[in-house]
């Protein structure tokens, strides 16, 4: 679970179960790609992600829904630049037509097209911000939004659909809850994600060992949450202690898989 990175396929990654060893990988399950309208516009602006996902996974309907949230957000907090009438019919084009919105599964996106809906910050000065934010605010018992696990098999990664999630966060927005409390609900929310797709991932290669890696389990919050569904699940998982989690972490792996390979291709390994 992370921020951007690019994956094998060449879309951007960031929401990722992968079944792997020091030889390579499957991508078991991923959350659903969904457009950043701008590409790093977006990730700089919050809310311009809450209005792509919005129209790209609730139609016109989301979008009007969310533009009227993140409008009033704007009214209250006038220098917090927010986002705009015209803004938001650039991005409904934008998406409409595919152009400049480059598609991701990022966990980290996610943690900021919320944080933008529920009003706590609609662009950003530094990198995480939104969902650093959004995870001050929020707690540890929250009850999942509601998200549906599609396909996979052998070739083909499962996908979560989030167009559930996004609906039940608008109802509640709409009916004046906090910041807090829908953050709690996210963190819950993806947590019960992480749950479910290692279940099936267990249910298909009798795997038991999880291993928690990337910048978004730097959120103790999150981190924690997973953690204790796993373990009660019955899952070894292992989670970062000598080494980040974030790119830091991500680097020496790719050191360790690396010079594994070399080794092989060496035959200084068995």
């Amino acid at each position: 679970m992370d921020g951007l990175g690019y994956g094998d396929d060449g879309k951007l990654w960031g929401g990722e179960v992968l079944v792997c060893d020091l030889l390579g990988y499957r991508r078991a399950a991923h959350l659903e790609y969904l457009p950043l309208p701008g590409g790093a516009l977006a990730i700089q602006r919050p809310a311009r992600t809450a209005a792509g996902w919005l129209f790209a996974l609730l139609g016109e309907e989301g979008l009007r829904r969310g533009a009227a949230l993140l409008q009033e957000h704007g009214k209250r907090d006038p220098e917090g630049n927010w986002i705009g009438e015209e803004e938001l019919e650039a991005v409904a084009q934008q998406v409409r037509a595919g152009v400049n919105v480059p598609l991701t599964s990022s966990a980290g996106r996610l943690f900021d097209a919320v944080a933008a809906l529920a009003g706590v910050r609609g662009a950003i000065t530094y990198e995480g911000q939104a969902a650093i934010e959004l995870e001050m605010v929020s707690g540890a018992h929250g009850r999942p939004y509601p998200f549906v696990i599609e396909g996979g098999d052998d070739r083909t990664p499962a996908q979560v659909r989030l167009a559930p999630l996004f609906a039940a966060l608008l109802d509640d927005l709409e009916a004046g809850r906090e910041p807090g409390f829908v953050g709690s609900r996210l963190h819950a929310t993806l947590a019960s994600i992480v749950r479910d797709a290692c279940l099936r991932v267990r249910d298909a290669t009798f795997l038991q060992t999880v291993a928690l890696s990337g910048g978004v389990f730097q959120n103790r919050v999150f981190s924690e949450l997973c953690e204790h569904a796993l373990e009660k699940a019955g899952f070894t998982v292992l989670t970062h202690a000598l080494v980040p989690s974030n790119d830091g972490g991500l680097s020496l792996g790719q050191a360790a898989v690396a010079g594994y390979t070399l080794l092989r291709q060496r035959d200084l390994l068995d």
